[in-house]
């Protein structure tokens, strides 16, 4: 067994796992998963770097398609993912575009994508576990707003109010993500520590080097082919209540992102 596939059956592993057991341990679970996540791109390039060779991985794109009334909400989840994983994205919104794209069969005239540039591996755990992440989020959505809906809630509120929970959602998986990022860089370097024989401060900096230039790599690529031709997009939305985003951050913090329900993942849709 590779290097490569010793790593993706241990994070495979791990969101199995989180299928079956409580919150607290699918925390841990997924925040291991992305440690392992970071630590393993660290890991085969320093080995390629040590041999003089070029890492078994490329450059490549992936489109992800999001459709429905929340779908601009959901993407925020995907760029939570993409911003810890050295990946890069451009927003392409299809509203108005006389377009259609087609998911699970259906056809939609609204619809947006993500067009996600990175490394090949990081692209194929990055869609794996946003796949997760979406059915959970849809999951805890259901779940928060049985106990939290209000009578007077126009329809316009409880546009309002989910999509805030959505948001929060994301904005709690970012902040896990990037802590359990963080770990696997520090694991990184402890092993490369070991495997040189030198300072912590010597393998810090040789992983540092190895992490520029594989960013740079990235970023390059992405230049080349878009140059000056995009342009920022910001929109001003009016949020939900307070209390919404507070739980959606709460549950992105604890996602379970085990792949059970897989059958669900078009909640978000309607």
């Amino acid at each position: 067994m590779t290097g490569q596939e010793k790593y993706a059956t241990k994070i495979a592993g791990l969101l199995r796992k989180a299928e079956s057991t409580t919150p607290e341990e699918a925390e841990l679970l997924v925040a291991k998963a992305q440690e392992l996540m970071t630590k393993y791109a660290i890991d085969e390039q320093m080995l390629a770097v040590a041999s003089g060779k070029t890492a078994d991985d490329a450059i490549e794109q992936r489109t992800l398609v999001f459709v429905g009334i929340f779908r601009d909400t959901q993407l925020n989840i995907t760029s939570a993912l993409k911003r810890v994983n050295n990946c890069k994205a451009v927003y392409i919104d299809g509203k108005n575009s006389y377009q259609t794209r087609t998911v699970s069969g259906k056809s939609y005239k609204d619809w947006t994508e993500l067009v996600i540039t990175g490394y090949r591996t990081d692209l194929d755990r990055l869609e794996l576990m946003n796949a997760s992440l979406q059915i959970q989020c849809a999951q805890a959505l259901s779940s928060w707003y049985k106990s939290a809906k209000q009578a007077w809630w126009s329809k316009t509120d409880t546009f309002r109010e989910r999509r805030t929970f959505i948001h929060g959602f994301a904005q709690g998986v970012q902040t896990k993500l990037t802590l359990a990022a963080q770990a696997g860089k520090d694991a990184a370097k402890a092993a490369e520590a070991e495997r040189t024989h030198t300072s912590a401060h010597d393998a810090s900096d040789s992983v540092e080097l190895v992490l520029r230039n594989r960013k740079d790599t990235v970023q390059d690529w992405y230049d080349k082919h878009y140059g000056n031709t995009l342009r920022s997009k910001y929109t001003r939305v009016q949020s939900g209540s307070r209390s919404a985003a507070d739980a959606g951050r709460a549950a992105g913090a604890s996602a379970d992102v085990g792949q059970s329900g897989l059958r669900s993942a078009g909640a978000l849709k309607s």
